[in-house]
């Protein structure tokens, strides 16, 4: 029997939040890729959805004061988080100028968690972010909210040694303290027309937060698997340096030449903690070979098989070079969002065209800690 909000506990209630916007935010999305007005049976489950939202928080609040709360009765005092958004955005067009959006809920923070600290928005963002994110389906880290340096566990390839009595032993040659985060400067514009500003806060919010998030992760995506820099002042991917050193592969590359790349990495050996584990990337082009080429030669098993190869995941993006596959254990990279995320709301710019803007901007790193759990096989260009 599924439990009544007033059952749950603070996790729980947390849980069943996020669960419900990210069900909201895929029932709006539909909606407006359909570009149509909601049905009157929409309309009901929206404000389903609302009500709930309100009574969980409502929830979540009493359990965090320690008060009672009847089940009937959920805290009106709460202010939605869309309501804020909705009227940051009157205040600035009031005001006649840009604005900076920043979006709480007024419940109380526990400083001690650093989740906490990161505002409503951009929490969001980050929860319609990571699913869509190829580091995430690769198992990088990421790190949100950084303050200062980031700091590394042990990552290099340690040796024990044999050592007689009174015999000093031999410093390993890691350098840890090269290890280091460098925050680049990651910037969005959101155009949105004045109707979609006109309509409901909660519209307006979530469209807000999965345009950041779609702008945020293909940034991202591109950034991380790119075998080049793919701007002066961007962070570099983890196949750049690969890249330059690759292994070099048959036009219609083989099931040899696929394992090679696996044991090039290994060589290096490569620990692995118990959440790690290493993914192919390639593009789809390169995916239409390998679902095409057999393992050997008169064989029906082909190379790539549903999403796996080699006996490893492979994750498809168009971002990956068209005649390279990558490979690599990517919890030795780590992706950084340093402090706050700055969200300007500007009605100013795009009056013209009957548009406002949202202009963003927070700073990322990209932090490679062991180069050589990464490599690339590449076709060498035909001239």
């Amino acid at each position: 029997m599924k439990k009544k909000l007033s059952e749950m506990n603070d996790k729980e209630l947390r849980d069943y939040i996020l669960e419900t916007q990210g069900e909201m935010r895929t029932f709006l999305s539909a909606i407006e890729k359909e570009e149509r007005d909601f049905t009157d049976e929409e309309k009901s489950k929206l404000e389903e959805f609302k009500r709930n939202l309100e009574f969980a928080e409502g929830c979540q609040v009493a359990i965090r004061r320690a008060l009672p709360l009847v089940e009937a009765e959920p805290q009106k005092e709460v202010r939605k988080i869309y309501d804020i958004f909705g009227e940051n955005l009157r205040n600035a067009v009031t005001n006649g100028g840009k604005a900076k959006i920043e979006v709480r809920e007024n419940v109380n923070i526990d400083s001690t968690d650093v989740a906490d600290t990161i505002p409503v928005l951009f929490q969001d963002v980050i929860d319609a972010l990571t699913p869509a994110l190829i580091i995430e389906k690769a198992g990088s880290k990421m790190l949100f909210n950084v303050q200062g340096q980031p700091t590394w566990p042990t990552v290099g390839d340690v040796e024990a040694s044999w050592a007689g009595e009174n015999v000093s032993l031999v410093d390993k040659d890691i350098n840890f303290d090269a290890i280091r985060a460098t925050p680049h400067r990651m910037g969005l514009k959101i155009k949105v027309s004045r109707r979609a500003l006109n309509q409901s806060n909660l519209n307006l919010y979530n469209l807000v937060v999965n345009k950041i998030a779609r702008s945020f992760a293909a940034l991202l995506n591109k950034t991380m698997v790119s075998l080049t820099a793919v701007a002066q002042d961007a962070p570099t991917g983890v196949f750049v340096a690969a890249a330059l050193d690759a292994v070099t592969l048959s036009a219609t590359p083989t099931f040899k030449e696929v394992v090679s790349l696996e044991t090039e990495v290994m060589a290096h050996n490569i620990e692995l903690d118990a959440d790690g584990f290493g993914a192919y990337v390639i593009s789809t082009a390169m995916r239409g070979k390998l679902k095409t080429t057999p393992i050997e030669a008169g064989e029906t098993k082909m190379i790539l098989e549903g999403d796996l190869m080699n006996g490893y995941p492979v994750i498809v993006s168009n971002y990956m070079d068209a005649n390279s596959i990558g490979f690599g254990f990517f919890e030795y990279s780590v992706v950084s969002q340093f402090g706050d995320f700055n969200l300007i709301f500007d009605p100013i710019t795009g009056a013209g065209e009957n548009e406002v803007k949202f202009v963003g901007n927070t700073e990322v790193d990209i932090t490679l800690l062991r180069p050589e759990a990464f490599v690339i096989g590449q076709i060498p260009q035909t001239t």
